[in-house]
């Protein structure tokens, strides 16, 4: 018995390597070009060929507290499981066959990367390559690296996705200094991107929000002071321009940068700059 199932277990492994050999990874993700501040800030970005604003989140804007949200509720077991839950693909499985419909998911954080680096239909032969190539990501990344090609695909309806872009077209700041409760409302997005649009649905997104929170508070997630000013906080985001500084400077350092370029500008003496030149200019 031992025997067999050390042959069957060779047997597994040498087919995965033919697969992953055959059918790699698909290819690396294009990011927005950014142009930051020489403190970091965003002062231009540019549309990937595909017109979207895909800015990427590096790992040390993933805040403690935007980790533990994005964890809590997509995927507790992330830092414990090697791709793939088998326990939630069962229960999934069994809920569906007695529903007789789709009623309940099964998918890992890295099966959601999975499926938003290679997008197919959804049935059950997809779920398997969707399976298969969260154990080639799994293989080729770490946990952290995973968490962020999470967070930098995540769509938020239009032609925004990743948690930066949205952080910054929807509130104007950082993702690392985003509250509880802007983070799980940016969790809760990607979820209904089409009926969930800041500053069109905004009541939706509290009511949203805040059964989320409750649902945090209920599995003490986070303190009760921190649910308690979450759940007062107003929710009046709306869709914002990406900031267009710098233009002249921002199109000669894009051409063949890396995705986030930070130059030397001080925003606030370039501002003051500009305003004295443009006042001359006039009195001309």
């Amino acid at each position: 018995m031992i025997k067999i199932l050390s042959i069957s277990a060779v047997i597994t492994i040498l087919l995965f390597v033919s697969l992953n050999f055959i059918f790699p990874l698909p290819g690396n993700v294009e990011y927005s070009t950014i142009i930051t501040g020489n403190k970091g800030e965003v002062l231009h970005a540019f549309l990937t060929k595909d017109e979207k604003w895909r800015m990427k989140t590096s790992l040390d804007e993933i805040s403690p507290l935007l980790r533990t949200t994005i964890i809590e509720k997509e995927d507790k077991l992330f830092y414990y499981h090697s791709g793939v839950n088998p326990f939630a693909i069962a229960r999934a499985v069994i809920k569906n066959i007695f529903h007789l419909k789709r009623t309940s998911g099964a998918s890992t954080i890295t099966m959601q990367v999975a499926r938003a680096l290679e997008p197919k239909s959804r049935n059950y032969f997809n779920k398997l390559i969707e399976i298969f190539r969260a154990y080639q990501l799994e293989l080729k990344y770490n946990k952290d690296e995973i968490l962020q090609l999470y967070c930098n695909r995540l769509p938020y309806g239009g032609n925004i996705e990743g948690v930066k872009s949205a952080s910054l077209l929807y509130f104007e700041k950082d993702p690392d200094h985003l509250s509880l409760a802007e983070i799980t409302a940016l969790c809760i997005i990607p979820n209904r991107p089409s009926s969930l649009v800041p500053g069109k649905h905004n009541d939706r997104i509290i009511a949203e929000r805040n059964k989320w929170l409750k649902k945090f508070a209920a599995d003490q997630v986070f303190t009760k002071k921190q649910i308690e000013d979450a759940l007062t906080e107003p929710f009046t985001a709306s869709r914002n321009v990406v900031p267009k500084f710098i233009p002249h400077l921002a199109y000669k350092l894009k051409k063949n940068g890396p995705p986030v370029i930070r130059s030397s500008i001080d925003i606030k003496t370039q501002l003051k700059t500009e305003k004295i030149v443009s006042d001359y200019s006039r009195s001309l």
